[in-house]
């Protein structure tokens, strides 16, 4: 119930934010500001929900997508040492600028204490890119359990011993319309974790079987424009789980255009799970434009020892037992087989991959891939993957011990237009893929097309090699530099017909030169 209440919320000031959105891109120097000293600031509650973003270009050669509110229109609260921010996080009222001078910054975990609206988001943001360096150490970091907030332009770095490094961010319950951009967040096991939320029970972290009607999943989580990267091997205990962004559930988020690099644990025995991985319940999202880097200077080579190092992961073999982690949907749940308890369906649905690019990943772990996927309801478009393995589809049907299975498990992966160098590999007899126009150029088959595509170097060496190409489809107009493709198109993140080429190459070698 209190989930339908926010959705009618945002239908009605919602619409009315993005209509009337020329405000935000107003100046801000009529807006007041406020040197936080021992300053009271009085909170508010508000309510209302930005709207979910079309994603849709804003004109006919490239794609600019709404990536969001620039400013609140409202107070400017300015802040230049840990003590300042932490009382300015402490009175925060819809609509502050929470604005960071550069310097060092110290937190433990903060717990967001109000939320923003849909005409006063809430922002915490450096003054200067990247120049607010925040050191966290705690498991959850910023723990946003309230909509509208907004971190932007800010360095993020885990303080403390791996095992107390868990999240930079942690998203969860009523979260929805939360906005993680720009920003550079460095060793945590996961940098980001969404989950779901228990609104009436002391378990404010994850979920236990019970009254669905209680449970919230963050909506409209959108994580656009952010280097997420370790500088070592971090340690982590079995069970923690270490992804650079781990999402459990929530309606249409969008992971745009991140860099990922060097996510791997300290020991080979310890699994380092994905860079992005859309675990499971997850629906309607996007991840596109993404540049993922298994492996630059965190080398095997470098650390001496080999793991798993997985790109793009979506999906979970584990579904059954986590489903009561899961949001309940309108034919798809199922009856848990222990209690006859009517459960969320674990899979996630409608995902969209497209225009990433997918480099390094190898490594002696057994599930070291470009991308993995198992239960799933997703396609993948024109993406490249190169220098390492490429698909893993893990156990594509499943039946429970007791024999029931459950319901709507192999579902439909659609597979268009990709660019891998190895053959997919299967755990289990079933392929329910839809496959069409995918080249498998053979292992270190990239040497012989491009110059150094291992470092991003996308200019051809031999350009007779990549010579397919494919009609364009209306879901991937544009391609990993947001040009606008080609009628006929190649296959693969990069669209070689552009009259933007060559301005797209070289963006893509000095993002990777820059990480």
């Amino acid at each position: 119930m209190k989930k339908i209440i926010w959705l009618l919320i945002s239908v009605s000031l919602g619409l009315v934010f993005f209509q009337n959105c020329s405000p935000l891109n107003s100046s801000t120097s009529s807006m007041p500001v406020t040197e936080i000293s021992n300053t009271d600031l009085s909170s508010t509650s508000p309510v209302g929900n930005l709207p979910s973003s079309s994603l849709i270009a804003n004109n006919s050669s490239a794609y600019h997508p709404n990536e969001g509110p620039v400013v609140s229109g409202q107070q400017v609260v300015r802040v230049s040492d840990s003590n300042q921010l932490k009382l300015a996080l402490s009175n925060v009222k819809a609509g502050d600028e929470i604005t960071l001078e550069d310097g060092e910054y110290h937190l433990d975990t903060y717990f967001t204490k109000v939320g923003g609206s849909a005409s006063k988001p809430i922002f915490v943001r450096s003054k200067n890119d990247k120049k607010a360096k925040i050191f966290l150490c705690s498991a959850n970091g910023f723990f946003i359990d309230k909509p509208f907030w907004i971190f932007e332009n800010l360095t993020v770095e885990g303080e403390c011993p791996d095992t107390m490094n868990d999240h930079a961010f942690h998203i969860v319950g009523l979260a929805d319309h939360t906005i993680i951009r720009s920003n550079h967040v460095i060793n945590f096991l996961s940098h980001v974790k969404v989950n779901g939320q228990n609104l009436t029970g002391s378990d404010w972290s994850y979920l236990a079987p019970g009254n669905k009607d209680s449970y919230a999943w963050p909506d409209d989580v959108w994580i656009i424009k952010n280097t997420w990267r370790y500088t070592r091997p971090l340690a982590h205990s079995p069970r923690v789980p270490q992804n650079a962004i781990n999402v459990d559930g929530g309606d249409r988020m969008w992971i745009y255009k991140n860099a990922f690099v060097d996510l791997v644990s300290a020991n080979p025995s310890q699994s380092a799970a994905s860079n992005i991985y859309l675990k499971m319940g997850t629906k309607d999202f996007v991840v596109e434009q993404n540049l993922v880097v298994c492996q630059k200077y965190l080398t095997d080579a470098a650390i001496g020892f080999g793991g798993d190092r997985r790109g793009i992961s979506t999906g979970d073999s584990g579904v059954l037992s986590e489903a009561g982690y899961c949001e309940a949907r309108p034919g798809r749940q199922f009856v848990s087989p222990v209690n006859n308890q009517v459960l969320g369906d674990c899979n996630n649905m409608n995902g969209f991959f497209k225009n990433n690019i997918v480099l390094n990943c190898n490594g002696s772990g057994g599930n070291t891939n470009s991308f993995v996927f198992g239960y799933d309801d997703s396609k993948y478009v024109h993406n490249t993957a190169i220098g390492g393995k490429n698909f893993y589809f893990d156990k594509p049907s499943y039946t429970s011990t007791t024999g029931q299975s459950i319901v709507g498990n192999s579902k439909r992966i659609d597979l268009f237009s990709n660019i891998f160098e190895r053959q997919i590999t299967f755990q289990g007899s079933d392929r329910p893929l839809n496959e069409k126009d995918s080249l498998y150029q053979g292992e270190n088959g990239s040497s012989q097309i491009w110059t150094h595509a291992k470092a991003a170097d996308f200019s051809f060496k031999d350009k007779t090699l990549l010579s397919q190409k494919v009609t364009k489809r209306s879901d991937t107009e544009f391609d990993f530099c947001g040009n606008k493709r080609s009628e006929q198109t190649e296959v693969g993140a990069i669209d070689y017909s552009s009259p933007e080429l060559d301005s797209c190459l070289r963006s893509i070698k000095q993002w990777y030169d820059s990480l």
